[in-house]
């Protein structure tokens, strides 16, 4: 992943202009060696002054390192997402909101954020008030103990794993449907109100097909829940993690949102951004 070329694609985008359909998925590697330079302390405090200072606080309450670090670059990652969109010129131009489960918002562009165990990942809408979700699971995240409770997966879910050939394939599986899930939950924005209906979300049917093929790098498909008609799509990361984001389709003759792109950037070229 050359990380730099996709943020130099993506000012080249941003440059020429995006319409209202234009979404992506921004996403920062942080495993130990790309954010390693976090541990200069003049570095570190570089970037923390990046961030609103109501922010800052909640950063520096982290136990360890490692979770200051990727608090960081969640907020540097959503305030660069939403400021090149919006044209911020720094932090004092950022005027999030929350709603009272603390989902953040901003107007006129839509996001939500993900933390996996390597990766941080945006969202990013240009368009006001659009529901969307983003979640990132990691495939060493398989848990034998939820395929027995049919709280967390559905019959057929559970089924699926019986069918699927490897270790490796029911782990990136478990992640796939993990992701999913939770991307749905963001998606709603209602936090942990839903989880005793995880069950009642079943995927089955949309992925009873495509374990059987090795290297699957996307997969997407529309489902109607609730009501609503959605659009879910799963990238294969960096790293064993799955990338899954969730929207709502537009009302319109043609109604599906065209899939997001995918960027993955370093968090130096957001730092750099956003200290121009």
């Amino acid at each position: 992943m050359d990380s730099s070329n996709d943020f130099e694609t993506l000012m080249d985008t941003l440059k020429n202009g995006v319409d209202n359909n234009w979404s992506a998925i921004l996403l920062v590697l942080i495993d130990p060696t790309s954010i390693s330079f976090l541990d200069d302390d003049y570095e570190f405090e570089l970037a923390l002054g990046l961030i609103p200072f109501e922010q800052r606080v909640c950063i520096l309450n982290k136990k360890n390192n490692a979770d200051k670090y990727k608090a960081l670059s969640n907020k540097l990652l959503q305030l660069f997402g939403c400021g090149m969109l919006l044209d911020w010129k720094g932090s004092a131009d950022a005027s999030f909101t929350t709603n009272k489960f603390g989902k953040p918002s901003v107007e006129n562009v839509s996001f939500n954020m993900s933390n996996g165990r390597n990766l941080v990942g945006m969202y990013v809408v240009n368009a006001g008030n659009v529901d969307v979700g983003i979640d990132i699971a990691s495939f060493s995240d398989y848990n034998t103990e939820l395929l027995n409770t049919t709280d967390v997966f559905a019959f057929e879910e559970i089924a699926l794993f019986d069918g699927v050939a490897g270790n490796d394939l029911r782990r990136q599986l478990f992640a796939h449907l993990w992701s999913l899930k939770e991307a749905y939950i963001k998606f709603l924005g209602t936090g942990l109100s839903y989880y005793n209906a995880l069950s009642t979300l079943n995927f089955a049917e949309e992925l009873k097909n495509i374990y059987y093929i090795k290297d699957i790098d996307k997969n997407e498909f529309e489902k109607v829940i609730g009501g609503k008609s959605l659009t879910f799509t799963s990238y294969n990361a960096l790293n064993n993690e799955v990338v899954s984001v969730c929207s709502e389709n537009e009302r319109s003759v043609d109604n599906k949102r065209p899939s997001p792109v995918v960027y993955s950037i370093n968090i130096r070229c957001v730092i750099d951004y956003l200290d121009k």
